[in-house]
């Protein structure tokens, strides 16, 4: 029925432009706008989060400043994407969340109902069952 096509691809008639899009976790730098000397550092490295809901920017966390900034000045370092630090990534997951949350999260994922959509039913709603299969 699609072949091969996302659905806003069949309805615009053209593949959406995707060019914009980045992955996960990439490295990147952003531009420090603070006033700095002649010899000074004019960017600090972090790491690509996400996009902002409310402008057309970029959520980067800097593990220096241990905060995440909103930012369009970014440059990507795509060859850079797997070298992000272990103790980088350490000190983002110690500000999500505690150790606590992160038990109670694995908890409710693997205790999470599965469904299951009939294939010769005449229904299009999945039948949700408890527990494993």
């Amino acid at each position: 029925a699609l072949d091969g096509k996302t659905p806003c691809e069949l309805w615009v008639g053209r593949p959406p432009v995707v060019a914009h899009l980045r992955a996960f976790g990439s490295k990147v730098c952003i531009l420090d706008k603070s006033v700095k000397g002649k010899l000074e550092p004019r960017s600090k490295e972090g790491i690509f989060v996400g996009y902002s809901q409310t402008s057309k920017a970029y959520r980067v966390w800097v593990p220096s400043d241990k905060k995440i900034h909103t930012t369009r000045d970014v440059k990507f370092m795509d060859e850079q994407i797997d070298t992000v630090a272990k103790e980088d990534v350490e000190k983002f997951n110690e500000t999500l969340l505690d150790p606590n949350e992160q038990e109670e999260l694995e908890l409710l994922v693997r205790n999470e109902p599965k469904v299951l959509y009939p294939e010769s039913s005449g229904t299009t709603h999945g039948e949700v069952i408890e527990g494993d299969s």
